[in-house]
């Protein structure tokens, strides 16, 4: 049975990895200013999903070690990673390469153009002590197990792939259900081309019981499904919710680790 971890505390509560956290935040700060896209409305937005899978990807992936991102967009936890003293490569549509161009150099990242769904392209890349695919299964029509059966040619013996994506089982998406509000948007867009001008479509979301299992399918040893918010906190509305994710399987991230 996967372990699960808890990586975001309530704001009453004092967190114990406060240098951590301030030391990731203020890297992911010095990178917004070289950011073509998804700068600081979006860290502002997702720092606590982030900084939870930073959290994890640290222990894959210690100094000298070599990791691969796919879909890396801003790649806020790969530049952290990569001062650390990991070698990460960065993979994304060629819109979001040259967008961030800049970014990735001056993070030191190897970046590379290429579609994340298309396993005989990323196996050209060759083997990685960890591979990482932060939001991005629920934005590609494929099944998941067929994704990480692709993703995991480029994890070596020993390594990890480490996956986050939305929470299927959260507050919000039981909250939407309740008032019979829609879970994805329009199916026009669901249902349409996947390309860089509609990255931000959700096709599916997924409960933590359907990613172990496609880890399983795909030939990987699930080891670990944490639980994060996305951000603190903002306002009274947002505020009404903490009491409701304080079962960490209730909160609106998930990020789960499998092993080879």
């Amino acid at each position: 049975m996967a372990c699960v971890l808890t990586f975001t505390r309530p704001v009453w509560q004092p967190d114990p990895s406060v240098d951590d956290r301030r030391l990731f935040l203020n890297r992911c700060a010095d990178a917004c200013g070289r950011l073509g896209h998804q700068n600081r409305a979006y860290l502002a937005d997702h720092a606590e999903r982030l900084y939870a899978t930073w959290r994890l990807c640290r222990r894959l992936v210690p100094p000298g070690r070599s990791m691969l991102s796919i879909g890396a967009g801003s790649a806020f936890v790969e530049n952290a990673l990569a001062a650390d003293g990991a070698e990460v490569t960065v993979v994304d549509f060629p819109e979001a390469i040259e967008l961030n161009a800049s970014h990735y150099r001056a993070s030191g990242l190897s970046a590379v153009a290429g579609d994340a769904s298309d396993p005989a392209a990323l196996a050209r890349l060759g083997e990685f002590d960890a591979v990482l695919a932060a939001e991005i299964v629920e934005h590609v029509p494929v099944a998941p197990s067929e994704l990480f059966r692709g993703w995991s040619a480029c994890v070596r013996g020993g390594g990890g792939l480490v996956v986050s994506t939305p929470n299927l089982g959260s507050v919000s998406s039981l909250l939407r259900l309740l008032f019979m509000r829609p879970l994805l948007p329009p199916a026009e867009q669901v249902f349409g081309p996947v390309s860089f001008e509609n990255e931000g479509v959700h096709r599916r979301e997924y409960m933590p019981s359907e990613i172990r299992s496609a880890f399983t399918s795909a030939g990987l040893r699930p080891e670990i499904v944490a639980f994060s918010l996305n951000h603190r906190p903002r306002g009274i509305k947002e505020a009404l919710y903490v009491p409701l994710q304080l079962v960490p399987r209730f909160r609106p991230t998930m990020i789960a680790t499998a092993a080879k």
